[in-house]
C-alpha cells in the first residue's frame, strides 16, 4: 500500500505573501490543521499550521501598520517541511507522521504538492501495527 492509496487529492495551498489573517481564515474554512506554502512555480517552500497562525493572532503580533498587516505567511511558516511522495510506502509515511508527531503531511510529485495525508484512517492505523515506533493498543 502506498501514500497515493490513502491521501486526500484535494489541494489547498497558500503563498508566502499571504497575510496571517488570510491563512487563519483558510484554516478555519477548510477545517485542516496545516497548509502547504508554495512559490510562483508551485514548489513546496514551507508549511503553516493552526498553531503558527493562532500564536501570532492571539499574542497580538499581527497588528496592522500603515493599513497593512504586519506579518505574512513567510514570517511564520516552517521552511523545513517533512513531505512524502505519492510512491512512498504507506508504512513509511505512518512511521514518519508518528515519529515526528505530525497531524498533516504534504504529498508531492517532483517537488509540487499533489495532495496531503492529514489523519490516519482506522483501517490504515490498524494495518500499521508492528510498524517501527507504533504502539498499538492490546485487543
Amino acid at each position: 500500500m502506498y501514500v497515493s492509496d490513502a491521501m486526500s487529492h484535494e489541494i489547498i495551498t497558500i503563498t508566502p505573501s499571504a497575510t496571517v489573517l488570510e491563512v487563519a481564515a483558510l484554516l478555519v474554512n477548510t477545517r485542516i490543521s496545516a497548509i502547504p506554502v508554495i512559490d510562483e512555480q508551485e514548489r513546496l517552500v514551507g508549511i503553516v499550521s493552526e498553531a503558527d497562525a493562532i500564536k501570532h493572532i492571539v499574542l497580538g503580533n499581527n497588528a496592522h501598520k500603515d493599513g497593512e498587516p504586519r506579518h505574512r505567511v513567510s514570517d511564520i511558516m516552517t521552511a523545513k517541511v517533512d513531505a512524502v511522495e505519492e510512491t512512498t510506502p504507506l508504512k513509511a509515511a505512518i512511521e514518519l507522521m508518528i515519529g515526528q508527531r505530525l497531524k498533516f503531511i504534504p504529498v508531492c510529485r517532483a517537488g509540487k504538492v499533489v495532495g496531503s495525508q492529514q489523519t490516519l484512517p482506522n483501517d490504515v492505523y490498524n494495518s500499521s501495527c508492528g510498524a517501527k515506533g507504533v504502539n498499538c493498543p492490546e485487543d
